[in-house]
């Protein structure tokens, strides 16, 4: 058996049959020291965890399945923490405050829209003084083509 050392930590089985509970060995005993914020954060919904499976499970070998399921539980942790902390400052009354904060955790692929437009303003105006322009301004409206729903 292993020697246990003050100070040493473990993981725990809760009640619900995770290893959820963070415990210190305090020289006598284990002694839970799970921060409140994670404790009340709860599991997954199975719906969300199945998701998660059916992610991974496209990965070529264990790691990078470990890896898939290890970011999407990280992130999912991430967006719960979020929205206690947007639900502790909503006495500020800004729902704009709150999407701004949750767009920038996790911002969306680049848009293309703004790029297009400007784009097209310059093939209608000729504004272009390479070739080199010109390409990278097809190549440019070629992305945002592609980035249209089918």
């Amino acid at each position: 058996m292993t020697e246990l050392n003050k100070g040493d930590m473990r993981f725990a089985r809760s009640d619900r049959g995770w290893y959820d509970r963070l415990q210190m060995w305090t020289g006598t005993e284990w002694q839970d020291i799970t921060p409140k914020s994670v404790s009340t954060i709860g599991n997954p919904p199975p719906k969300l965890v199945q998701q998660w499976s059916d992610i991974a499970l496209d990965a070529s070998g264990m790691f990078e399945v470990k890896m898939q399921f290890a970011t999407l539980a990280a992130q999912w942790g991430a967006d719960q923490e979020l929205e206690a902390c947007l639900a502790e400052v909503s006495f500020f009354g800004s729902k704009a405050l709150a999407d701004s904060v949750r767009a920038a955790r996790r911002p969306g692929a680049p848009s293309f829209k703004q790029p297009a437009l400007q784009a097209l303003g310059r093939f209608s105006t000729n504004a272009h003084t390479t070739a080199d322009e010109m390409t990278a301004d097809f190549e440019l409206l070629r992305q945002a083509v592609l980035q249209l729903p089918d």
